[in-house]
């Protein structure tokens, strides 16, 4: 499997979670949701779990992040991509 042909990015800007959440399409709410009730992520990470839905919903190949506790984990990502399916 080669390079990708094509990237997906979405802009970073600084956006205030509570723009972000009014402006989050309800598949990706659902999906932040089912990441925190499933207990992949813990309720205070409610925030990341937002982040991480709208890159899924989004297609995105990457996810830029320094937040190695929830979102770059390693044991996280796999449980994640489970149920991102």
């Amino acid at each position: 499997m080669g390079p990708p042909s094509k990237v997906n990015v979405l802009p970073l800007w600084p956006v205030p979670l509570d723009w972000s959440r009014s402006h989050s399409s309800p598949r990706s709410l659902k999906l932040a949701d089912r990441f925190v009730r499933r207990t992949v992520l813990p309720i205070k990470a409610g925030d990341d779990a937002l982040h991480i839905a709208l890159a899924t919903e989004h297609d995105m190949d990457y996810l830029l992040t320094w937040n190695c506790k929830h979102i770059a984990n390693p044991m996280i990502q796999k449980k994640i991509a489970a149920l991102s399916r």
